[in-house]
């Protein structure tokens, strides 16, 4: 069995248990996963100059999705906690604001001449600190989204058949693991302007 699938599989067990466990979850889960999963189209930028997986062409659309409506709940399912009060339309005007990131982000990778993933990573950080500076009360929710996501995602950096993917060093992924949970991870609260309580379940 290829590597990436696999990883598909795995990635997709730990999502059907996320989705399950808690209904509260699902629709932050679904929301997230279909706008972040565009993204993957960028894939076919980092190949091959950060990984080379071998894959069909449809793997980096279905992994971004899983991995997205991981990342979204990851704090709350951790720490036990829902959202208690959400707006009834979500304001995707609200990802204006993630525009100056991602300029500033392109700025430093056209003038340093860096690799693209670097590009991504800066606009993920970018991005997680624009979300913190309009919504303080995130912070936690952007900090710990981050270090678990990386630390679920270990195993993608260290299994056998994923180990000679990569064609820049480890600790990059593991960057990119770090500022994607930190961005994703608080996304949905933001765009809906959501406020976590303490679950019950």
């Amino acid at each position: 069995m290829p590597a990436y699938w696999l990883a598909l599989i795995i990635t997709f067990i730990v999502w059907l248990t996320l989705f399950s466990v808690n209904k509260t979850f699902r629709k932050e889960m679904l929301i997230t996963g279909i706008l972040i999963t565009p993204f993957a189209l960028l894939d076919k930028l980092i190949i091959p100059v950060y990984w080379n997986p071998v894959q069909f062409g449809f793997e980096p659309f279905v992994f971004t999705f899983f991995i997205s409506g991981i990342a979204s709940v990851i704090y709350e399912f951790a720490f036990k906690k829902q959202i208690s009060k959400e707006s009834k339309h979500m304001s995707l005007m609200k990802m204006l604001y993630f525009v100056i990131p991602v300029g500033f982000a392109f700025l430093l990778f056209y003038f340093l001449h860096l690799n693209i993933i670097y590009f991504i990573i800066l606009t993920l950080v970018f991005s997680a600190m624009a979300i913190y500076m309009f919504r303080k009360d995130l912070g936690l929710d952007i900090l710990l989204s981050a270090v678990f996501f990386a630390a679920l995602n270990t195993w993608l950096y260290i299994s056998p058949g994923s180990i000679n993917w990569w064609n820049m060093p480890l600790v990059t992924e593991f960057g990119f693991a770090l500022a994607f949970g930190a961005f994703v991870g608080p996304l949905y609260e933001f765009l809906t302007n959501s406020r976590l309580h303490k679950s019950a379940i």
